[in-house]
C-alpha cells in the first residue's frame, strides 16, 4: 500500500490559536459569527487570539447550574436557567 500525505508546517502562534479555539469547545463554547473572533470556525489574519472576559463569563454561566442545589435538597442537577449570555 502506498501512502501519500502532505506535510503541513504551522507557526507556533497558529498552533496556539487552534489550541485556544479547541479548548473553548471543550469548555462548552460554540462557534461565533464574528469573523475576527477566536471562536469563529476558520482562523484568518483578522482572528483575535485574546480570551475575553465574555468567554470566561459564558463558561461560568454554562456550568454554574451544575453547582446549584435543588430546591428539595435531593442532589438532582438543575437545568440551566438561561439559554443565552450577553456580553
Amino acid at each position: 500500500m502506498i501512502r501519500s500525505f502532505t506535510e503541513i508546517i504551522l507557526a507556533s502562534d497558529t498552533i496556539e490559536t487552534i489550541a485556544k479555539h479547541e479548548i473553548g469547545h471543550a469548555l462548552g463554547i460554540g462557534h461565533s459569527a464574528l469573523i475576527s473572533d477566536l471562536m469563529y470556525p476558520v482562523i484568518n489574519r483578522r482572528t483575535n487570539t485574546d480570551i475575553s472576559g465574555c468567554y470566561i463569563h459564558v463558561v461560568y454561566e454554562a456550568n454554574s447550574w451544575k453547582l446549584q442545589e435543588s430546591s428539595d435538597n435531593n442532589d438532582d442537577l438543575q437545568h440551566p436557567s438561561i439559554a443565552r449570555v450577553r456580553c
